[in-house]
């Protein structure tokens, strides 16, 4: 009989609550690890351009546009080859036959096949397929460039929109250290009350002014959650803290901008759209010319019949060669219709290019003229701001001294609040005309910045 000693039994419950612990600890370490994972992830910081191509990538706006592009692309592929000249075959088979005449008469029958290869060769037509090669040729730059088009309008919306929640989010920041403020000032205000040092009507002052101040941190935050739920939602993950594209020191170039140096280097891009239209406007014009005109066509034909009756001579192939000259008599007005329509289709571009142009140059002037303003009312809030701050320290010291009201302490931080929001307004604005520079010139926001040099 095998003796049962206790420890034993007590050595295998310490080891199966050690392997217990050991699981616990591995499944918490395994824990811990995701959970910092996901936050490190949440909480990585990404670069303002690159959090807009993730966004741009993902647009599917943008996605259907390029897939509108490609269409354009394949139908304007047959345009390219229309000095090659077309080849065609043929096959076929075929039985012929005679009825008999009298009813004891036996009919007539034969078989025979036959094959075929041709060739048509355009040979002069007035220019008409050049301009067919050279329309399709521009009309694939065309689609590059509506493509490019496409982007950088994503582009924009993109930045337009991060560059909200980034305002949203620092104005959280800020309505909460007015928040934190002014109760700390209630604090101090409460213990002077208590003390009969603060008249009850100034205590209560005191109490609204942080109540709007809790109600406004909770609006603002509300609003940053919509505008941070926006911008994760079009980067299609969650979306690490992102600073403003551009520091305040890049702007202060614009106070001595040259506009006009500016706008010659880079207003043919800006342009490049509807000089394209222009182009493609003057070849169809070409076409239509040519079809006015004789054209001169080019065509060779190689058959062979194979007869299958056995004992048949069996033809030689034969072979054909032709130069057609074809000359349009009339068409029922039909050349000469599409000649006018190409004619006012000629002018209607060329109105809409100096259209651009004037739009370009005037937005671009504006938009310069925009954030020159900008950089000197920020530059001057600035100083503004920092004595209003110190004024506003002061003044807290004051009113627990005993010296001023909670109005004239309210007056004081009313001033430096509203100089604040005006200050992150205008650090938004300054991004967003930038933004706009650069759309209305269709330069990429990484090209943008190298091209105001």
């Amino acid at each position: 009989m095998k003796k049962i000693h206790f420890f034993d039994g007590m050595d295998e419950t310490q080891n199966k609550k050690k392997g217990a612990v050991f699981l616990i600890l591995l499944l918490s370490i395994l824990f811990l690890s995701a959970v910092s994972t996901s936050f490190a992830a949440a909480n990585r910081s990404v670069s303002f351009i690159d959090a807009v191509d993730q966004m741009v990538s993902n647009s599917p706006e943008y996605q259907s546009a390029l897939q509108s592009i490609e269409v354009d692309k394949a139908s304007v592929q047959s345009g390219l080859y229309s000095h090659y000249p077309t080849f065609s075959g043929q096959l076929s088979h075929g039985m012929n036959g005679a009825w008999a005449s009298t009813p004891a008469g036996n009919g007539e029958s034969s078989e025979q096949s036959s094959a075929s290869v041709s060739m048509a060769l355009p040979v002069f037509r007035f220019g008409a397929d050049q301009a067919t090669l050279e329309s399709s040729q521009v009309a694939l730059r065309a689609a590059q460039v509506s493509a490019k088009t496409a982007r950088i309008r994503s582009e924009a919306a993109m930045a337009m929109l991060l560059i909200d929640e980034i305002r949203s989010r620092k104005q959280v920041i800020f309505e909460d250290s007015i928040f934190r403020s002014r109760t700390v000032v209630l604090e101090k205000a409460e213990s002077l009350f208590k003390r009969g040092l603060l008249p009850a009507e100034e205590l209560e002052k005191i109490q609204l002014d942080a109540g709007v101040a809790s109600i406004q941190l909770l609006e603002v935050k509300t609003a940053a959650l919509n505008n941070r739920r926006q911008a994760e939602t079009a980067y299609g993950a969650p979306l690490g803290d992102v600073a403003w594209a551009w520091e305040a020191g890049f702007f202060s170039k614009f106070e001595q901008w040259n506009v006009g140096a500016f706008l010659d280097r880079n207003l043919q891009i800006a342009l490049e759209d509807v000089s394209l239209e222009l182009k493609k406007a003057e070849l169809a014009l070409a076409r239509s010319r040519a079809e006015r005109f004789p054209t001169l066509d080019f065509a060779s034909t190689v058959a062979k019949v194979f007869p299958t009756e056995n004992g048949t001579p069996r033809p030689p192939a034969t072979w054909s060669m032709q130069l057609m000259a074809s000359v349009p008599l009339f068409s029922r007005f039909e050349s000469s219709s599409r000649v006018e329509a190409s004619v006012s289709a000629v002018s209607a571009a060329k109105f809409k290019w100096a259209e651009r142009e004037r739009v370009v140059r005037e937005n671009v002037s504006k938009t310069a003229s925009s954030l020159r303003d900008r950089v000197v009312a920020a530059r001057n809030r600035a100083t503004f701001l920092k004595r209003a701050w110190n004024n506003l320290t002061r003044a807290r010291e004051r009113f627990l001294a005993g010296k001023i009201s909670s109005n004239d302490l309210s007056l004081d931080e009313r001033r430096v609040f509203e100089l604040e929001l005006t200050q992150l307004s205008n650090e938004a604005d300054l991004q967003k005309d930038f933004v706009q520079l650069c759309s209305a010139l269709t330069l990429p926001l990484r090209e943008c910045a190298l091209n105001l040099n």
